[in-house]
């Protein structure tokens, strides 16, 4: 856990925002397709969602 807080934060991605999606979207895949292989790749935090990045004021 504390190992993708860390990762999340190197990326630029809102914890909070990305285990809630992560966490609903898991649920949601298994209650829907319980015989398919789930990609779990896609729920690293560099392939997070743009709702999940932070953003940051541009640079001067």
């Amino acid at each position: 856990m504390s190992s993708l807080v860390e990762t999340c934060k190197l990326n630029r991605v809102d914890t909070y925002r990305y285990f809630s999606w992560m966490i609903d979207d898991l649920a949601e895949m298994r209650t829907n397709n319980l015989d398919e292989d789930i990609d779990y790749s896609r729920y690293l935090p560099w392939n997070a969602p743009v709702h999940c990045k932070v953003k940051l004021p541009p640079v001067k």
